[in-house]
């Protein structure tokens, strides 16, 4: 696991955590669970504390997913793992 929980974002709604969201790019996109985001932009806190603004870009409805930007570009990518047992 090693530093992987630098790639997670909490996602706050009045300062209370509501969701998780994961970091899939540099660029500063975290996707998240859809219907656990508040409505309009909103502040994530990244793993060294700092709180930035994030919004959301694209849902997907059936999945619930959210792909939302942060205002920071410097975020370390999830490292996926791929289970290779069959």
């Amino acid at each position: 696991i090693g530093d992987s929980w630098k790639s997670t974002v909490r996602i706050l709604n009045d300062g209370r955590q509501v969701a998780l969201g994961a970091v899939v790019d540099k660029g500063g996109f975290v996707i998240s669970k859809a219907s656990e985001l508040p409505e309009g932009d909103f502040d994530c806190r990244t793993w060294d504390n700092k709180i930035v603004r994030g919004r959301v870009k694209a849902t997907d409805a059936n999945l619930d997913l959210a792909l939302i930007q942060v205002d920071r570009e410097d975020l370390p990518v999830v490292k996926w793992a791929v289970d290779t047992v069959l």
